[in-house]
């Protein structure tokens, strides 16, 4: 007797049999995976991947070449699943929830579920996606995109940490390394890896308080050490030679300060920037200059045209280090004939430099741009660079041969400092104004602000005064379409969040103490008839990663997308699915549940759930929604609408039936067919789960993190593999 899960793991992990010899369930890694190739002609590039994904077993791929070919290309369908039905958006979508995406030039590499896969930024598949041999908590790419590192923390038998690096170029693995954990670590943060692979470094917190903050460093050649005292890791140079990481201290102090661990010392900064490499830092006791720190870990101080302030501090945008000098300092005792302080000559200014010269001999390098004004770089490309001088807001694109900064837009105010965030650009001016603009230069708001502004995404701010008033914002370049709502709160501790995946607004301080507000309007939302139930809030934060899109479960969303989409299929993210009456019903991963409308291909959403588990049904047989312990939270009731009130609510549910199908966990029966399990070396993923509404519908339902399949008849029996072991009639929950 074993439960769902373990049949789900047996299916990713072990051997059965299959035809007529003994197969893996899981293809081998492959050692010799299809280069990234750039034919001439796009339409036959995508042909062949088909392909190349059908023979090597990676279904997937071959439905987004196939998905590319048809939307973009104009190409006819080759029809890869015969008559099934694809629901959803087949680009930029992952059958697994994506454990990290790196965007390197012309290239993201998104890692979801054992799979890495590698594609256009326009959703076009490159290559063949490779297998991995466990699904990672977090992942790191290398700056020129050619290793990925792989972190697994693990709980059975014992809690490690297990990572493993691989050459994305010749598929090779370049080292795994395993290291023991206590009991409720967790991978804190993002991990980093050396520029050629040969070394990872990644921060470990504990959930109980049995162990303090700690990083990790594992090496192809060498020991690997647990460092106490540092987490939150920003960069570990070849062979793990030096590494940087932030102190405890910065769990409890105001000032954040980082610390480079090299030759059993400890420098501790308070600005660092790295390169490829290489890194840049301002020493805590030595604010006025900045130090080189080269491969080797020797520090060289960096020949500056003056010296610092004491807001100085170094960045990286792509191949470029940027020196911001800082505020300077007032001239001590100088007064002009009116008694007002004379301010210094020099101004704010922002020094570039190349980090291939600063690796070749930090000691003689030279600006190679100069710039008045406070940096910032852009958050959707690292070589894009604002710059702020008094009302004047410049950018510098340096993918030029010969860098300058070119004028982009004029302030409001005198710029205090610029923070880029979700693709738009916070400027940050004299006398408690602010401005929001888009990185084209357009202005999308500005007005005043004594307690801050706060950018939700590239479509929605708060403005908070000392007041205590909170005025909810949509930016848009065009007058009309902006709101300036006053949001009014129950208490001051109410803390508002947006649902970046459904664009609902939540302020809440408890479970049980929270108001809902229509982003679109700003006002407070109440549904007649319909208790309603707290949204589950998706928090997609940018990380330190730059990237042009941000992660929904299983899916990437352009940083740039519009705040609402007419069909929610081509975002959503299925937990469950079901049909009633042959009307389908999707239930999704951040609590939302969907239904067919009257116009085939397009969704409506009823509402929310909080924190769902799966379909399931009450003894009448209407439609439910359950928690994880198959407790009914809500109801299909006629209209539709969610009821979460009245017959079944909060009281223990009924499986869904098996169906035509008889399906059973990952296990069924096409019509006239035999038994039949996933056959994952075929397909290359693992569904979420199967299921087999009752007539009219005549298909199967295999849903995944991001699509549901409507399987045909003909097509399923392809999809399956014979279960000559018997695991269907063990698969029963204990």
């Amino acid at each position: 007797m074993t439960s769902y899960a373990v049949v789900r793991s047996l299916l990713l992990a072990t051997a059965m049999m299959v035809g007529s010899g003994v197969t893996s369930l899981m293809p081998a890694v492959d050692t010799k995976p299809t280069p990234v190739l750039k034919d001439a002609d796009p339409k036959a590039r995508m042909k062949s991947l088909v392909a190349e994904a059908l023979k090597s077993g990676d279904l997937w791929t071959a439905i987004q070449a196939d998905a590319y070919a048809s939307q973009k290309l104009g190409v006819r369908s080759t029809g890869i699943l015969g008559n099934s039905e694809i629901i959803g958006d087949p680009l930029l979508a992952f059958p697994s929830r994506i454990a990290g995406h790196h965007q390197r030039g012309d290239q993201v590499i998104v890692v979801a579920g054992q799979r890495i896969h590698r594609l256009a930024p326009d959703g076009r598949p490159l290559t063949v996606s490779q297998v991995i041999p466990f699904v990672p908590h977090a992942t790191a790419v290398s700056a020129d995109g050619t290793f990925v590192a792989l972190a697994e923390r693990q709980r059975a038998p014992t809690w490690a940490l297990k990572v493993m690096v691989r050459n994305l170029t010749s598929g090779a693995d370049v080292f795994s390394a395993t290291l023991p954990l206590v009991v409720s670590d967790f991978i804190h943060g993002d991990i980093h890896i050396a520029a050629d692979g040969s070394a990872v470094m990644i921060g470990v917190l504990n959930d109980d308080g049995e162990a303090g903050p700690r990083t990790a460093v594992l090496r192809a050649g060498g020991k690997h050490v647990m460092i106490p005292g540092y987490y939150r890791p920003v960069a570990i140079a070849a062979d793990g030679a030096w590494g940087i990481a932030e102190p405890a201290s910065n769990l409890v102090g105001e000032d954040r300060h980082w610390a480079l661990l090299h030759g059993g010392t400890v420098l501790t900064c308070r600005s660092v920037a790295v390169g490829s490499g290489v890194a840049a830092l301002i020493a805590l006791e030595e604010r006025g200059s900045v130090q080189v720190v080269g491969r080797d870990g020797i520090r060289t101080a960096l020949p500056l045209p003056r010296a610092l302030g004491a807001s100085a501090r170094v960045l990286s945008a792509g191949e470029w280090l940027v020196v911001a000098s800082g505020w300077p300092k007032e001239s001590a005792g100088e007064v002009d004939l009116l008694g007002n302080p004379v301010a210094a000559a020099e101004s704010y200014t922002s020094w570039f430099y190349r980090w291939s010269d600063l690796a070749a001999g930090a000691a003689t390098a030279q600006p190679a741009l100069t710039v008045p004004g406070v940096p910032a770089v852009s958050t959707l490309t690292p070589n894009t660079v604002f710059v702020g001088a008094e009302t004047a807001v410049r950018v510098v694109d340096l993918t030029q041969a010969k860098p300058e900064a070119k004028p982009l837009m004029t302030a409001v105010g005198g710029v205090r400092w610029i923070e880029p965030l979700h693709g738009r650009v916070l400027l940050w001016l004299r006398d408690g104004k602010y401005q929001v603009i888009d990185e084209s230069g357009t202005d999308l708001w500005n007005g005043v602000a004594t307690n801050g502004v706060q950018v939700y995404d590239p479509s929605f701010a708060t403005i908070h005064q000392d007041d205590g008033t909170i005025t909810w914002v949509r930016l848009s370049a065009t007058a009309a379409e902006r709101i300036n709502a006053r949001v009014t709160l129950p208490a001051s501790d109410y803390e508002l969040e947006l649902d970046r995946y459904h664009r609902r607004l939540v302020a809440a301080r408890s479970r049980s103490e929270w108001v809902e507000f229509d982003p679109a309007t700003g006002k407070a939302v109440k549904v007649p008839g319909i208790r309603p139930l707290r949204p589950q809030v998706v928090r997609c934060g940018p990380g330190t990663a730059i990237s042009a899109f941000s992660v929904q479960w299983a899916r990437l969303v352009p940083r740039l997308a519009p705040p609402a989409v007419e069909d929610p299929a081509s975002r959503w993210n299925p937990l469950d699915a079901w049909r009633v009456n042959g009307t389908l019903v999707v239930l999704d991963h951040h609590g939302q549940v969907h239904v067919a409308g009257r116009k085939r291909g397009t969704y409506q959403t009823l509402g929310s759930v909080d924190h769902p588990s799966m379909f399931a049904q009450t003894a009448m047989g209407d439609l439910m929604i359950t928690s994880g312990e198959n407790v009914g939270k809500a109801r299909l009731a006629a209209g539709p609408i969610l009821a979460t009130e009245g017959v079944g609510i909060g009281q223990l549910a009924v499986p869904l039936a098996e169906g035509p199908w008889r399906v059973k966990n990952l296990f069924f029966v096409p019509p006239r067919g035999g038994s039949l399990m996933w056959d994952t070396v075929r397909c290359g993923f693992v569904p979420a789960r199967l299921r087999s509404p009752p007539p009219p519908a005549t298909g199967m339902l295999v849903v995944t993190d991001s699509l549901v399949f409507d399987l045909d008849p003909a097509v399923g029996k392809q999809l399956g593999a014979i279960d000559k072991a018997g695991l269907r009639d063990a698969s029963d929950d204990e």
